[in-house]
């Protein structure tokens, strides 16, 4: 997992990989507030861009996700958002697979999860044994409207 402000994402970014680049340098450079909600191409299913606005609520109420085909690279527009997240072990539990229907193993519960706290302008990205519990209530505004773009894990 990489964790970052966009504001800082051009001095940092060197050391990641080139897609990750990519996908940050769109974030940076795409109106996203003049974006409705769904999915806008950036090269077909190898990187695109999801925008959502959702309600948040308590951590615990959310379920946890990993991928297997995209790598995530989440991005708080307006509002603020918690995540949850944790790395893959043979110990998280999944009560619901959806890799063929959508590219996600669900979780109730993770072993060993830490919290994100992600605000307007920050961003994390999950590679696919980052497990993560995205949409969880941070303060008193409840609504979160983000960009998730999603890469195409090539290994």
């Amino acid at each position: 997992m990489i964790v970052g402000q966009l504001r800082h994402s051009d001095s940092e970014e060197k050391m990641y990989a080139p897609a990750i680049r990519e996908a940050l340098a769109y974030l940076r450079k795409t109106d996203l507030a003049a974006l409705e909600p769904g999915r806008h191409e950036i090269d077909g299913d190898r990187m695109f861009c999801m925008i959502s606005e959702c309600e948040t609520s308590p951590l615990s109420q959310r379920k946890a996700e990993s991928h297997r085909a995209y790598i995530d690279v989440h991005c708080v527009l307006s509002g603020a958002e918690k995540i949850g997240f944790a790395r893959w072990s043979e110990e998280q539990e999944v009560v619901e697979d959806l890799l063929a229907s959508g590219d996600a193993l669900l979780y109730d519960e993770l072993r060993d999860e830490a919290e994100l706290w992600m605000r307007p302008g920050s961003y994390a990205v999950f590679l696919p044994n980052d497990l993560h519990r995205p949409g969880g209530r941070l303060g008193e505004e409840p609504k979160v409207r983000k960009a998730v773009v999603k890469i195409k894990w090539e290994h």
